[in-house]
């Protein structure tokens, strides 16, 4: 399965030639999960490359020559890149903000604090690619040929398509999900136990508490102190403030309950 690239794009804008060098210097001989694109001294070939390169991340200078860059963004019909604005004057940082950048580089540039830009650059270019590939081979539930639903759950080396009855419950761990399948495996995804939760609406699950979320159909006991035992041994903690709703929505609706009140 093909990897998301460990490698992005950049384009550095600053009508400086000799920063424009020194950046790319820095980045080629420093950063190898980084590229650069092409390096741009002027607002036009600052907006033509923008659009037509569509880099992960644009390097800019607020001072472009008689403009300001937030002319040029305000331009560029293509935005979807990461932005670090550049300069040497502190009053346009307020402004800066206003355009979700990174960072804030004060020249001249320390190559710690730009090490350190690039770093969140690439942890939020990282998680807007990893969204985006998950997207495309069906963010929702996949449909078999047998009509029986699939989930694809996002994994370090790539994704897992799974049948949702082999799902016997999830797990919140910190920001991810340890899913625990029928067979015995056990998937850690990177995505947290809230996207699961509303992924696997109506597919016979329940958020029995903050920390986890069961298949119904694997419940083997429940104890009225709130302890549910799972088909795989598992002793998941039904919450106080959940119990009610347990009983009302996965008892009674699922078993013979009701059936026997209507009797009476």
């Amino acid at each position: 399965m093909n990897q998301l690239p460990l490698n992005y794009s950049v384009i550095i804008v600053d009508d400086n030639v000799d920063v424009c060098k020194n950046l790319q210097s820095y980045i080629e001989k420093n950063r190898s999960d980084y590229h650069v694109l092409k390096t741009c001294n002027s607002f036009h070939c600052a907006l033509e490359s923008v659009e037509a390169l569509a880099p992960d991340l644009v390097l800019l200078n607020i001072n472009l020559g008689s403009k300001f860059s937030f002319e040029l963004l305000n331009e560029i019909k293509q935005t979807a890149f990461e932005l670090i604005f550049i300069t040497d004057i502190k009053e346009h940082a307020l402004t800066a903000l206003k355009y979700n950048a990174i960072d804030y580089l004060l020249k001249p540039i320390c190559n710690e604090e730009l090490n350190t830009a690039l770093n969140k650059a690439k942890e939020k270019i990282f998680s807007k690619k990893e969204t985006k590939a998950y997207d495309s081979i069906k963010y929702d539930l996949v449909r078999s040929e047998k009509g029986q639903n699939k989930i694809v759950i996002p994994e370090a080396n790539g994704y897992e398509f799974v049948y949702v009855s082999n799902v016997i419950r999830c797990e919140g761990w910190s920001k991810y999900t340890k899913v625990f399948l029928l067979n015995g495996n056990l998937i850690t995804s990177s995505f947290n136990l809230g996207h699961y939760r509303k992924l696997l609406a109506g597919e016979h699950f329940f958020h029995c508490h903050k920390s986890h979320l069961i298949n119904t159909k694997h419940i083997q006991r429940y104890i009225n102190s709130g302890t549910v035992y799972m088909r795989d041994g598992s002793i998941i903690p039904v919450s106080r403030r959940k119990k009610e709703e347990f009983v009302n929505h996965v008892i009674k609706k699922n078993f013979f309950f009701t059936k026997m009140i209507n009797k009476e």
